[in-house]
């Protein structure tokens, strides 16, 4: 069997044992996630999701199932766009990820590495990349690489305000990113 089967095979197995059928129907607490309007893309026509982390209240193991059910409803989401759009198909996200409130004393760095190395490749392609607003005070730029793969890095952006300006229309970002977007 050829390496390309053998990871559809593994991937879909996965699926099946994880996926189906989905356990929550409730909204997730990851209330740090959000998809913003149809309406707003970035230059490529990729919706974005704003991503602001902050300190959740479940253990690692309680986290698993949200964080997989939460990048099944993305990928959902993305095949409801996919029906109705009459352009080519959108298959990935941007994330503006926000740290403006982050904080490393709730990082969870076993549920990170566990997103990174676990459930991104189970969803291959669905994120387009990362840009990460700097702030002054924020020292972290150089973390990022030392815990991302190479593969990883070359998605991730740092932008300042100014340089998100030149990215996006201040109609695409939220107001909280100097946009206009409520």
């Amino acid at each position: 069997m050829s390496f390309a089967m053998e990871s559809i095979r593994k991937n879909l197995v996965w699926r099946l044992s994880n996926l189906w059928p989905l356990v929550h129907s409730a909204p997730t607490p990851l209330s740090m996630i959000h998809c913003l309007p149809e309406s707003v893309h970035d230059p490529f026509g990729r919706p974005i999701i704003l991503l602001k982390p902050l300190p959740i209240s479940v253990n690692f193991e309680d986290a698993k199932p949200i964080v997989i059910e939460t990048f099944e409803r993305l990928r959902r989401h993305l095949q409801d766009l996919n029906k109705t759009s009459t352009t080519a198909p959108i298959l990935q996200y941007m994330i503006l990820l926000d740290i403006k409130e982050f904080s490393l004393k709730y990082f969870d760095l076993d549920l990170f590495t566990w997103i990174l190395r676990e459930i991104i490749p189970k969803f291959s392609g669905m994120l387009g990349g990362v840009e990460i607003t700097i702030y002054i005070f924020f020292a972290m730029t150089y973390e990022p690489r030392r815990v991302l793969p190479e593969s990883a890095l070359s998605r991730v952006f740092f932008f300042s305000d100014d340089d998100l300006m030149h990215y996006f229309t201040p109609e695409s970002l939220p107001e909280g990113q100097n946009g206009s977007l409520l």
